[in-house]
């Protein structure tokens, strides 16, 4: 890897009349990878401080991560799926639209006999691609810090931000069912994961089964996502003790990610995506001793829409899961070559709801709390 570094930072006015410091800073860099290329990101920070106390900032830029070796060179692995993973075998129920009959018939299939008489398992593929791009975002920030100017005897300083994330191409893995779901539901074939699915098209046209559905990563994911968050910083002191307070509070207000943006899914408010999340923490030192108090907090959460309908739900209760809130308590000394400390994590016991096994996420974060 070799890259190509340059910064320049560019004081723009200083004080002047509701303009105490005024400053831009911009940077560059172009990164040369062996396996993937060359590539380029950019900075730029300004910040406009009306006075001591007042401060503008906002921030644009890009990045990129490269693909990891195991994404790049892992070997290809097969397994298999059921049969009715193939949108031209007849199901019981048959619910399938124009759009996927008229696809079938296309390939010579008869999507009305294929599988009448039993159908094989369906072969699929996965592993690593050495054509693999890095994964790209943009990203900007804006907002503003105020620090109380009226006394000496404590500091207050308060920070409001609106920050958006853009994520293209990130590297993920798509379903062999939603590789066939894309492909036989978009008209002629037209969306492009239809170049992973192979068929035998040489088979008479009721036994034209699927070869090989490609599960293979792929440069296909992307990621859009907002907050506005507010922060607060409070630090007194009186003799010899000292008393700090910092809280965040955080509200999602955009989330999506999906495989194309077509098909991306709004997240917020689903389970792991809380909309709100709090943290708070209080410390009163004394001499060699502190004691500490620290608060957790994520909003409730359920599957979306889509979520339930992917994973066949139909019960809104079954995938809904309540919010949580915690408290932690540390006792802390500090000598001057060593120091003890004593912790009690959820000093109160709460707990979070269960996740249900039928739940979208069921299966992976049983009874975890939301944001883990």
């Amino acid at each position: 890897i070799n890259e190509v570094y340059v910064e320049v930072d560019v004081p723009l006015l200083a004080d002047r009349t509701l303009a105490y410091d005024v400053g831009i800073n911009a940077s560059y860099r172009l990164s040369d990878d062996e396996f993937f290329g060359s590539e380029d990101t950019w900075r730029v920070t300004a910040h406009w401080d009306f006075t001591e106390n007042l401060r503008l900032r906002g921030t644009a830029g890009t990045s990129f991560r490269a693909p990891n070796l195991k994404e790049l060179f892992i070997a290809d692995q097969t397994g298999f799926e059921g049969a009715f993973i193939d949108p031209c075998v007849a199901p019981p129920d048959d619910d399938r639209s124009q759009v996927i009959i008229d696809n079938c018939i296309s390939e010579g299939v008869d999507p009305f006999m294929l599988g009448a008489n039993g159908a094989p398992s369906v072969p699929v593929v996965s592993g690593g691609a050495d054509d693999l791009r890095p994964e790209t975002s943009d990203s900007w920030s804006v907002g503003a810090v105020f620090t109380q100017p009226w006394s000496d005897s404590f500091d207050l300083q308060i920070s409001v931000d609106l920050t958006n994330l853009e994520i293209t191409d990130a590297v993920a893995e798509p379903s062999a069912g939603f590789v066939l779901n894309q492909c036989y539901t978009s008209a002629g074939f037209s969306d492009p994961l239809c170049g992973r699915v192979t068929r035998n098209l040489d088979a008479a046209p009721d036994q034209r089964f699927l070869l090989e559905v490609d599960e293979s990563v792929a440069n296909i994911e992307v990621e859009n996502y907002e907050d506005l968050s507010f922060s607060t910083l409070f630090a007194t002191e009186f003799g010899s003790t000292t008393f700090t307070w910092n809280a965040d509070f955080t509200k999602t207000l955009e989330y999506e990610k999906g495989l194309f943006i077509e098909t991306s899914d709004e997240l917020v408010g689903s389970i792991g995506v809380p909309e709100w999340r709090i943290q708070s923490s209080e410390r009163l030192t004394w001499r060699d001793w502190s004691i500490s108090h620290r608060l957790t907090y994520f909003s409730d959460g359920e599957d979306t829409e889509q979520q339930r309908t992917d994973g066949g739900l139909a019960d809104d209760e079954v995938a809904f899961i309540g919010s949580f809130i915690s408290h932690s308590f540390s006792l802390a000394y500090t000598a001057d070559r060593w120091s003890a400390f004593l912790t009690v994590e959820n000093a109160f016991d709460a707990e979070p709801d269960l996740i249900h096994d039928d739940a979208y996420v069921g299966n992976t974060i049983n009874n975890m709390p939301l944001g883990v």
